[in-house]
């Protein structure tokens, strides 16, 4: 199945959307193929579970046609599949005059049932309809960040001073920092905020959850930045409707142009696996030790499994050591992680308390010192990559400044 999913998804597919076929009739995937000549791309799709979620996740599609004939999948295969990918469109194929198709259909959750016998044009209209709705629900402003690593390497030191920088150099954009690291509330507390709400309150109050709302409700620093943490306390996560918490994912990325997602070590929990499926930029955080580097290997290789050829995502090197031995360049090698640019962050514990005591972020007790100059480079390579359209040659500006930077720091060891 790899295989013929990766020949499917070779260059020269042009801009035609891929829709997944779950059939064990040969007639039934002709009739498929057939109505969605020149539209789609028509990808069978395996049985087995485990099979389906990673055909589903390499090849980006947002829509599965199933056929609900002669052997009917199961809908056990469907709950499995929304936990994995709640956006996950189905369209059944079937007989209208068989009830116990139509009653599987309906409790696999379709958005539209066909009739097997009718003419190919009633399955290409479902699917362009479904495929227009899906199009419009995507045309968000927002962008979406995330990190992760091992507990410990330091990622929400690196989301609050890098959400502090992206918030100076866009000061109308509006930026939140969901704090689902472990533990949670570092982010607010670094910040100097007091959160008013957490997520697993505002999925609780998801029916008169709005913009407003989360415009209001929600804590900001004082450069504006606003900070949502996962719970005030763990008991809040108890009976927590995972669906709704999608629903508030998909709320919140349309109402802020920028939001950094801190996962820290949570990158395997079901919110950490959606928001890394969502994510336009993934940025996964490690230091020189065995431990982080082999949890960093864990993740890498789960991202791969989920996404293939869609994953954008970059190392960065935090707390980094020359005396240590262990260069940034052998961990991306071992990771097959490309380095982001600026990602080598130096061992700087002393100012980062400091200004963490301080509840600010460090550009605003130290500015010129050489983390900030970093991660202002880190910043504008990011918005290159995020608005390319916004911020031309934006990935060109900081690079001999980083150079000589690293090169004046390293002079110093």
């Amino acid at each position: 199945m790899m295989t013929r999913l990766n020949e499917t998804l070779s260059p020269g597919t042009g801009n035609q959307a891929i829709v997944l076929a779950l059939c064990q009739r040969a007639e039934c995937l002709a009739w498929m193929r057939l109505a969605l000549d020149g539209m789609a791309i028509v990808l069978p799709v395996d049985l087995r579970p485990d099979e389906m979620v990673q055909t589903v996740g390499k090849s980006g599609a947002s829509v599965l046609v199933a056929d609900f004939g002669d052997q009917p999948p199961g809908t056990a295969l469907f709950d499995h599949l929304r936990l994995s990918f709640p956006d996950l469109k189905v369209i059944g194929v079937g007989s209208l005059s068989d009830q116990q198709a139509l009653l599987t259909a309906m409790r696999a959750q379709v958005v539209d049932y066909v009739e097997q016998e009718s003419p190919a044009g009633n399955l290409r209209q479902a699917v362009e309809r479904v495929l227009a709705e899906i199009r419009q629900r995507r045309l968000r402003t927002g962008r979406l960040i995330t990190l992760c690593g091992g507990i410990g390497a330091g990622s929400t030191t690196i989301t609050c001073n890098l959400a502090s920088l992206l918030k100076a150099q866009r000061p109308d954009a509006g930026v939140l920092i969901l704090d689902f690291a472990t533990p949670v509330g570092d982010a607010a507390l670094q910040l100097g905020i007091a959160p008013h709400i957490s997520f697993a309150e505002a999925v609780r109050n998801l029916d008169r959850c709005d913009r407003t709302y989360l415009n209001t409700a929600i804590a900001r620093s004082s450069g504006g930045i606003g900070v949502l943490p996962l719970f005030h306390e763990e008991r809040d996560l108890r009976g927590l409707k995972i669906s709704e918490a999608y629903q508030l994912l998909v709320l919140i990325l349309s109402t802020y142009d920028l939001v950094i997602a801190d996962l820290g070590g949570a990158a395997f929990s079901d919110l950490g696996q959606y928001l890394q499926q969502t994510a336009d930029e993934i940025l996964l955080v490690v230091d020189q030790s065995v431990g982080h580097i082999l949890e960093g290997k864990k993740i890498v290789a789960q991202l791969r499994e989920r996404l293939g050829n869609r994953l954008h995502a970059h190392l960065i090197v935090n707390h980094y050591e020359p005396v240590l031995g262990v260069e940034p360049t052998n961990i991306a090698d071992e990771l097959d992680l490309p380095l982001l640019e600026s990602g080598i962050l130096p061992e700087r514990r002393t100012p980062l308390i400091q200004s963490m005591n301080l509840g600010k972020a460090l550009m605003e007790t130290l500015p010129k010192d050489t983390l900030v100059n970093l991660f202002s480079a880190m910043s504008l390579q990011l918005q290159a990559k995020l608005w390319p359209e916004q911020v031309k040659d934006a990935s060109r500006q900081p690079r001999g400044r980083i150079s000589q930077w690293w090169h004046d720091w390293r002079k110093t060891r």
